[in-house]
Parts: C-alpha cells; structure tokens; sequence
C-alpha cells in the first residue's frame, strides 16, 4: 500500500538558491507524514519538488526561491507480515539489510527509461494479488497491491461449472491460453467418482473474462485514480503469469 506525503520547508539561504542539502531536509520532512499503527514504513519514494508554489519539477537544486515543497510516495506493509517475513529469513541464518516493494522490483526488470518517460502502467497478475503501479515523466505516481488474482479465477470456475479446484485451474489455462481456433468443447476427464464431460469454451472464457473485468476496474481505482488513462504513453504492461490469460 502506499501514500502521498507532502511537506513544506524554508529555503536555508534563498540567495545562494536551493541547496541538496534543502532537498533531503524536505524529502526527510514529508517521508516523516503519520501512517497508521499497524502498518510499517518499507521504503520512502521521492516524486518531485515545488518552488514557491511554481510548477513542480524533478530536480529543484540551484534554483531561486524561500519555500521549498516535496512530495514523496511512502509505500508501507502490515507490520505483523514485515515481522513474520523477518523471521523466517534469520531462522534460515541470513540478515535483512533492506526492504524493495515487489511492484517496483517488478518494474525494475521490466519496464524501460523510455516507457517510464513517456508514461506507463505495470500490472503484474500475479495467483492471491494483483500488483500495479504508474509512471509519469520517469517519476513513480502511484503504486498498489490489490488481493485478488489467477487463483480468484480459478476459485469462479470451480464454483460456476462445479468442478475440482484442479480442473478449474487446467480449463483456465486452456480456455485462457489456448490458440485461437481451439475447440469450442473442452473436455474434462472422469475422476474421483465423477462422470467425464463436455464444457463450451465459451461459457469458460467469458467467467474468466468477467472476473478479469473486476480486476481491471479494481486498477483503474486503486492504482493513479480516474485520470489513470491520462499521459500514459506508452499505455499499460502486463506481467506475471495472470498475463497469459
């Protein structure tokens, strides 16, 4: 999950203009934006500047003015779930010297300069969530991880159709990855006491395309609001093994 924080400070000498030094002291100031008890701070984000209530920009240094604002993307985690995973990682004889949020890990490996330039949107479809975050003019605006994904398909076929968990997930990644052309009948095997059958490819596709439907709209809410669409050139990126579908 993760949060705006916004501070304002006072330039230290306005006739020499804004320092680096001006530009931690402000970066430090609106990491410090209260989060709730249960959640932890992982990693504090820098997005850009704002002199004098101008226009804001990415690197403010050298410029002239007595107010310097900041904005930065503070990404936090529940606290028993950062304490659990640290846990288990000294029980198995190693040290945690840092946190880096999947979704931008994820970025890291994925998305190029240029893409992050001209505006992107990363979706990682992953089994149990839904990673998202988005670029503008290579400055991170917003980032969220949503809990749902594949295995929520998988959970709709079962119930829809009234199959195994395991059948489901096979006819998900046929009729979610198969070529076009394929059989519009997908048959299911006998097994476990139950009679083999015949299931149209269609009614498969279009659970898988309703629960997909769900998630985009969950992005489209979560991840940069209601101008999500808006100077993403380089529109959106899937990943993850949800991106086959």
């Amino acid at each position: 999950e993760a949060q705006v924080g916004r501070a304002v400070i006072p330039v230290s000498r306005p006739s020499a203009g804004i320092s680096s030094r001006d530009m931690e002291r402000a970066l430090s100031a609106a990491g410090m934006t209260a989060v709730p008890p249960e959640r932890e701070t992982i990693d504090v984000i820098p997005e850009d500047f704002a002199v004098d209530d101008g226009e804001r920009v990415a690197n403010p240094e050298g410029l002239h003015g007595s107010r310097l604002a900041a904005r930065v993307l503070i990404v936090t985690a529940r606290l028993a779930s950062v304490q659990n995973l640290i846990k288990s990682v000294n029980q198995a004889g190693l040290t945690v010297e840092d946190y880096i949020p999947e979704p931008l890990a994820v970025s890291l490996s994925t998305l190029r300069a240029e893409e992050q330039k001209s505006g992107v949107l990363l979706i990682d479809l992953g089994a149990g969530t839904t990673s998202c975050l988005c670029y503008r003019d290579e400055v991170l605006q917003a980032m969220s991880v949503l809990g749902v994904g594949g295995d929520h398909i998988t959970n709709d076929l079962s119930i829809g159709l009234k199959i195994l968990q395991g059948q489901a997930e096979e006819l998900k990644q046929k009729a979610g990855c198969g070529p076009e052309g394929a059989a519009e009948t997908l048959a299911l095997p006998a097994g476990l006491g139950r009679a083999p059958l015949a299931i149209p490819r269609a009614r498969v596709s279009r659970i898988i395309e309703l629960r997909l439907e769900d998630i985009y709209s969950l992005v489209r809410r979560g991840a940069a609001g209601p101008e999500i669409g808006r100077g993403l050139g380089s529109g959106a990126v899937l990943t993850g093994g949800g991106a086959l579908l």
